[in-house]
């Protein structure tokens, strides 16, 4: 399955899951340069939008793109 949308055009509030995998990603403002913008359920990293892109390309689909 081709993801039709990318991480990057996703807006802050945004929430992919992966049913599959129990994993819930959220679109935040960046902690800092260093870091990516998406928040992992059950964890304190954050990743980038090419990890979501990939889990994308797979079983996670975009819930709710944010505001």
């Amino acid at each position: 399955m081709t993801a039709t949308v990318k991480a990057a055009d996703l807006p802050m509030g945004s929430v992919v899951v992966d049913d599959n995998r129990h994993l819930v990603w959220i679109a935040c403002p960046r902690p800092n340069a260093a870091y990516g913008r998406w928040s992992v359920s059950g964890s304190p990293s954050y990743i980038t939008d090419r990890e979501i892109d990939a889990a994308m390309e797979y079983t996670a689909r975009v819930l709710r793109e944010g505001m």
